[in-house]
């Protein structure tokens, strides 16, 4: 949570920045064009490897390929402070756009989390309660067993 708040100021810096690129929408194009181009082939080549590799940087975050990627489904990490899961599809278009989407909605990330955070521990908190609590199993168990004994007697009673 601490590292994906550190990531989003981040993006709040880096948002500002990006207005004074410098570059044109031609450049910009032609820029994206050969990022999802290079992301999409990595990580169609990139498959059941034994090392992650860091692939490029974009917008301040390293692109990851994991290790043991299976061909089945591609996928990469994102990583600044934080380190995040993006599944990717078959389309080089699609996967930036995932990238950018990501990105650019970490705050909804960090309320994940914290929601996460936040009902673990009021998980932990029941459990612990119920741990806490002095049950006294023993005049159940009795009248279990009595039970118990007095169908084992109408047994043998219609056993015979």
């Amino acid at each position: 949570i601490a590292l994906c708040s550190k990531d989003i100021e981040f993006c709040k810096e880096e948002n500002s920045k990006d207005a004074d690129s410098g570059m044109t929408k031609k450049e910009m194009a032609k820029m994206r064009k050969e990022l999802r181009e290079l992301i999409t082939d990595a990580a169609l080549t990139y498959k059941l490897e034994k090392v992650e590799k860091v692939l490029t940087n974009y917008r301040g975050f390293d692109i990851i390929l994991p290790a043991d990627m299976t061909p089945d489904k591609a996928y990469i990490y994102l990583k600044k402070n934080g380190r995040y899961l993006i599944e990717l599809g078959d389309n080089d278009v699609g996967n930036l756009v995932r990238i950018d989407n990501f990105i650019d909605s970490l705050d909804q990330h960090l309320t994940k989390l914290s929601d996460t955070l936040d009902s673990l521990n009021k998980k932990q908190r029941e459990l612990e309660s119920e741990l806490a609590k002095k049950h006294d199993y023993k005049p159940k168990i009795k009248e279990y067993q009595a039970k118990v004994r007095e169908l084992d007697q109408k047994i043998a009673k219609e056993a015979l």
